[in-house]
């Protein structure tokens, strides 16, 4: 099996496959999938680090299999309930133009991976699947 978008290639045998009772077709697809999903997620963290490098307020945390963590500036006021917070809008401002940069890595990808099976995937349109949670804040 070959990863369309970064070329990686795969050999599974019947007797390779992963776990007990699988089989090579379904290790294959699931190499295929779980691969471009990397593929998505690490150009999407190379465009953010482009994006905001020369911005000191804007730290990448982390990249833990499908989620990029950040820490963004700004402020979040407490509710009522101590598990609510509600940021500041330039916390919400940042965290939605990082989700851009994302969605646009995500869309880049989806669109070469199947440029030649476009109108079987909603000719070469695709719902953006990034999403986003802000956290209160930590302070020293």
């Amino acid at each position: 099996m070959a990863n369309h978008w970064s070329g990686r290639i795969r050999f599974v045998a019947e007797d390779n496959a992963k776990g007990s009772g699988s089989n090579a077709g379904r290790s294959g697809l699931n190499f295929l999938v779980q691969g471009l999903a990397a593929d998505i997620g690490k150009l999407a963290l190379v465009r953010c680090y482009h994006a905001f490098k020369h911005e000191p307020r804007i730290k990448i945390r982390g990249y833990i299999h499908d989620e990029i963590l950040f820490t963004i500036p700004g402020t979040c006021q407490p509710t009522e309930n101590p598990l609510k917070w509600i940021p500041a809008a330039e916390t919400v401002a940042l965290a939605e133009q990082i989700v851009e940069i994302m969605k646009q890595a995500e869309s880049d990808i989806l669109t070469e991976a199947v440029q030649n099976y476009s109108n079987l995937f909603n000719n070469g349109t695709y719902p953006g699947l990034v999403s986003y949670k802000l956290a209160p804040y930590w302070f020293h």
